[in-house]
């Protein structure tokens, strides 16, 4: 069996009772026989601890637009045939921001060659960055409700004040929407700690 990392970071990776790290843009090797196997991954820090947050500037636009990533491990079943080989990869989806200032998900995405995964769940492989983002968002949505209280407490008093009250419902209408679709994204997925240490002697 071969598995391929075809991300930018190293990876770890649990095959039955097995732990393995893989370098980034790089492969394994392993004398796995056929069967079926608990399968799961999840990116690594430079110190061996799980990855779930990361920033980075980005690429078209340099310095002043920066993106946001929190990183899911995934976990299945796998089933290897012969000459199984596996590719891991990321898939990204944006969960908050406008514009090139955004947050995404970093999902790790598997193809199976010669074999199949199933069950396959996307988790948080540590607990404190979902829970801040969750915190956050339910801050800002408080918050957001509130302006919106207040802008309706206003007075009319001639068409251009019910104009900018207007303007500014729609605009907390708009960020309370986003704030109640990024709780809804973040509490699809579960919180899982790693807690397992990986075996230098596996290790690639």
């Amino acid at each position: 069996m071969i598995i391929f990392n075809s991300t930018d970071h190293p990876i770890a990776v649990f095959l039955y009772n097995r732990s393995i790290v893989i370098e980034a843009r790089s492969y394994y090797e392993d004398p796995l026989i056929e069967g079926e196997y608990d399968f799961r991954a999840y990116k690594l820090r430079k110190n061996g601890k799980p990855l779930s947050y990361y920033g980075k500037n980005d690429e078209d636009w340099g310095a002043m637009m920066h993106v946001q990533r929190l990183c899911l491990g995934v976990s299945g079943k796998l089933t290897a045939e012969r000459d199984c080989k596996l590719h891991i990869r990321e898939k990204y989806c944006r969960f908050f921001g406008l514009s090139r200032n955004k947050s995404e998900l970093e999902c790790l995405e598997c193809t199976v060659e010669n074999g199949k995964l199933q069950n396959v769940q996307n988790y948080f492989p540590t607990y404190y960055w979902p829970k801040r983002e969750l915190r956050g968002n339910y801050l800002l949505l408080g918050f957001f409700i509130l302006c919106n209280l207040a802008m309706l407490s206003i007075p009319q008093y001639d068409i251009s004040t019910f104009a900018l009250k207007f303007l500014f419902q729609g605009l907390f209408l708009f960020l309370d929407w986003m704030c109640i679709r990024t709780i809804r994204i973040l509490r699809k997925y579960p919180i899982r700690s790693e807690t397992e240490v990986i075996r230098k002697d596996e290790c690639n």
